[in-house]
């Protein structure tokens, strides 16, 4: 999570990209034409939830509005129409023009449902770690809500994890109706007490000095084991005080998937999966008594077949050899296979903890993207939809919900470990 805001803040605290040039309308009709004809026809059910007579109104009706508007505004116009169906993979690429923008420097995040400021910098340094009630007059949820726009939203939560990356762009605030201007209104709230704070987008021809520029990014005092480990594919610790088997699980990729996708070339530079997996039942056979907990809180997907594996393992243990407790801990930033993986250990007899996955576990896999003609903007889309619950579910609801606030990740406590360690 820190790396992401590290990342984040490199788009205010960089050097600045040239000047913008502008495609005419025209090529712009061409852009949106292309992906009228090829998104619906590369993606398995891209109608699924929004008709095509609306898209092709959608679309037709942004070619009438073209005239005065900078490539960027078009782009997440397009963006906006995309979102509506409701599929958090099919999406455009925007990386490019958002590194030419104006942008707001601060990043934010959800804790236990509510807003902070997460990063920002030294020009705005007491932002740092405000919770944020009002933008621009509109409580914090609904200004989420209105973000939640620009977003495939596969359900309640999905808005709260990929709106905020938009909060940083005038231009994204003005089309979701938060924001008429570069400068937000935000009533914060830090050491209980409330302040209207302005914040303005930094400007490309006038960046702040480096002073001025220096990131102010929250991160935890004493980091729990979860937050030490986060950059690994996956690890595990022995915490034998508590009798707790900790497994963090970062990422659906390994050395056998990648050789499997035939790419042998850079197999060696990942960890083995089948060797990891071994060393856990290896240990479980002379700890019989100890507690598991698999944690998926940072594994934003990949592909489940590990993981599916690694559930059937636990799954088929003789019932002396299975562990004294069995736990599988997910958040937000649980997404794609990582849910199908969180759903798989359920079914294998794990206890779902943590907080509601951010996407939903049905769900469309195997991304890939095409390039529309005259913008070169990429346009991802899911090939493959996976059916992981029967229904229509479209979150993994913790059986025993337990939510991280802002202080307990501040001081690096970590309240879903904790609550294994007293079982």
């Amino acid at each position: 999570m820190v790396r992401l805001y590290l990342i984040a803040l490199l788009l205010f605290s960089g050097t600045f990209a040239s000047a913008q040039t502008s495609l005419p309308e025209s090529r712009w009709r061409q852009d949106i034409d292309s992906l009228q004809r090829q998104l619906p026809a590369l993606h398995p059910n891209f109608f699924a939830t929004y008709s095509r007579k609306e898209f092709e109104t959608d679309l037709q009706t942004l070619k009438q509005q073209l005239a005065g508007k900078t490539d960027f505004q078009i782009a997440l116009a397009l963006q906006m129409i995309v979102a509506k169906a409701g599929d958090a993979q099919t999406r455009l690429d925007l990386t490019d023009l958002m590194q030419r923008q104006k942008v707001i420097p601060y990043a934010l995040s959800v804790f236990a449902g509510e807003l902070y400021v997460s990063a920002t910098i030294q020009r705005h340094a007491k932002l740092s770690g405000a919770k944020i009630v009002q933008v621009n007059g509109l409580p914090a949820r609904e200004a989420i809500a209105k973000m939640g726009r620009l977003v495939g939203q596969e359900n309640e939560f999905t808005a709260q994890r990929d709106a905020l990356t938009w909060f940083r762009f005038p231009e994204a605030l003005r089309l979701a109706g938060v924001s008429t201007t570069d400068t937000l209104n935000l009533l914060v709230e830090k050491n209980g007490k409330q302040e209207l704070v302005k914040i303005y987008a930094l400007d490309p021809a006038k960046p702040p000095g480096r002073t001025e520029s220096g990131p102010v990014v929250v991160q935890p005092q004493k980091p729990d084991i979860r937050w030490q480990q986060a950059q690994n594919l996956f690890n595990m610790q022995w915490l034998a005080k508590d009798s707790v088997l900790y497994v963090q699980y970062n990422r659906c990729l390994s050395r056998e998937m990648t050789l499997a996708f035939g790419d042998t070339a850079t197999a060696m530079q990942y960890p083995s999966f089948i060797e990891y997996t071994d060393s856990i039942f290896a240990f479980l056979a002379r700890t019989p008594y100890a507690k598991v907990l698999i944690d998926l809180r940072f594994n934003p997907g990949g592909d489940p077949t590990d993981g599916i594996r690694l559930a059937n393992r636990f799954e088929a243990l003789p019932k002396a050899q299975q562990p004294a407790q069995f736990f599988v801990a997910t958040n937000l930033f649980t997404q794609g296979a990582a849910t199908e993986v969180a759903a798989t250990l359920v079914a294998a007899g794990a206890k779902l903890i943590g907080e509601p996955s951010g996407t939903s576990p049905n769900h469309y896999d195997y991304v890939r993207q095409f390039y529309l003609p005259n913008s070169h903007i990429p346009v991802q889309f899911g090939m493959l939809y996976r059916q992981v619950q029967k229904g229509k579910s479209a979150v993994l609801m913790p059986k025993v919900p337990i939510p991280v606030t802002f202080e307990q990740y501040k001081s690096g406590k970590d309240p879903v470990l904790d609550y294994v360690r007293k079982r």
